[in-house]
């Protein structure tokens, strides 16, 4: 096949690179969207399967699940092929925010226009899809490279579910004749074996569900935008608001009615993926004199991902904390450096200083840990 990149799997490591050279023997794809076969679906329609984006250091980003955003864990396995995209040539990096209408994922002008960097860009999908529950078919791996994509301007945008698959199947690069008859041979077995036995029932079965899945990803956006055309833009402001940090703003159109424009004085859990970022929060949280809960958590740890969606609605019910999210394979020196041993570990800090520690997925405890370090007036309000 074209455009081959032979790979000794065998020699497969997780070891992190810089620059910007594919290496298929550790997992790193510098600005790839990646593509890997799915149990059963793919053994019935080869051209599925799971995906993800990769940073400028290649390591890959996956949606895997809810409130989970994978990084360099890919889920379903090796990478089978990729697409590179010239992010000088193909992008047009700025400050955009999406979201999501059914599959399709639109376009908005940010309020800030201070241009983003890759990385910056993918760090916003992360933060978004970290409070979002996963669904098959409205709300997958797809979804969140489709967001990632259109935030970054690639190819002036409008992604979605449909035309990233097509992308991937047209113009993805195999990474081996290995990867490729992986990929097909279990759609080769199933279908030889369903044709043998099934004849012309099981083809006309298989049409059928190849037809309703695509026609499904197809028509569902529009179904969406006809019941109610609904706009949803996030926006991270950095400024102080009689004293309290907003960092929401929500603009919903409904077709019954005007624009309603509403101003949440409300967090979300900030996610930390360099050391330069960590510094800045840590700072930000000293000068502020906040309370600071940083989240020490790991893509592969099961509690972890049991106790985000709860560590999500902290940050909404409490507005004057600050919430931190650290993954400890990211930033394995700040880890080490706050004594950290176990995952998910939360640390609860003031003008730099530990005040608190609470191990474990306890959401009561992990609570009455902030009341009882927050400010008074805070707490009793």
């Amino acid at each position: 096949m074209d455009n081959e990149i032979q790979v000794d799997s065998d020699h497969q490591s997780m070891m992190i690179e810089g620059g910007m050279r594919i290496d298929p023997r550790r997992e790193r794809f510098p600005c790839c969207i990646v593509w890997t076969s799915l149990p059963v679906i793919s053994w019935l329609i080869p051209f599925v399967g799971h995906i993800g984006i990769c940073r400028e250091d290649g390591v890959i980003l996956d949606f895997a699940g809810p409130n989970c955003v994978s990084v360099d864990d890919f889920a379903f396995g090796a990478v089978a092929r990729y697409v590179q995209i010239n992010k000088d040539k193909e992008c047009c990096i700025s400050s955009h925010s999406s979201a999501p209408q059914g599959d399709q994922e639109y376009q908005y002008d940010d309020l800030r226009r201070g241009a983003l960097t890759w990385d910056e860009a993918l760090e916003k999908g992360m933060l978004e899809f970290q409070q979002r529950t996963y669904s098959l078919f409205t709300c997958n791996c797809h979804s969140f490279v489709a967001n990632n994509l259109n935030r970054l301007g690639f190819r002036s945008g409008g992604w979605n579910v449909v035309n990233i698959a097509v992308l991937i199947f047209l113009k993805g690069r195999w990474l081996s004749k290995a990867a490729a008859v992986r990929s097909y041979l279990p759609f080769v077995v199933v279908s030889g074996l369903g044709f043998a036995f099934g004849g012309t029932t099981y083809l006309s079965f298989l049409a059928l569900f190849a037809f309703l899945l695509v026609g499904w990803f197809l028509l569902e956006p529009s179904k969406i935008s006809m019941r109610c055309e609904k706009l949803e833009l996030i926006v991270d402001l950095s400024n102080m608001v009689e004293g309290r940090s907003v960092c929401v703003v929500n603009i919903r159109r409904e077709l019954s009615g005007g624009i309603i424009a509403t101003m949440a004085a409300e967090r979300q859990v900030i996610g930390c993926h360099t050391t330069d970022s960590w510094k800045a929060q840590l700072q930000k949280g000293n000068e502020s004199k906040q309370l600071m809960v940083v989240d020490f958590t790991a893509s592969w740890c099961g509690p972890c991902r049991f106790i985000s969606p709860f560590l999500a609605e902290l940050a909404k019910k409490y507005p004057n904390v600050m919430f931190l999210k650290v993954d400890v394979d990211e930033l394995k020196e700040v880890a080490a450096e706050w004594g950290v041993e176990a995952m998910p570990t939360f640390l609860f800090l003031k003008g730099g200083e530990k005040v608190g520690t609470v191990v474990g997925a306890k959401k009561e405890e992990l609570e009455q840990t902030v009341i009882k370090h927050m400010p008074t007036a805070t707490a009793s309000a």
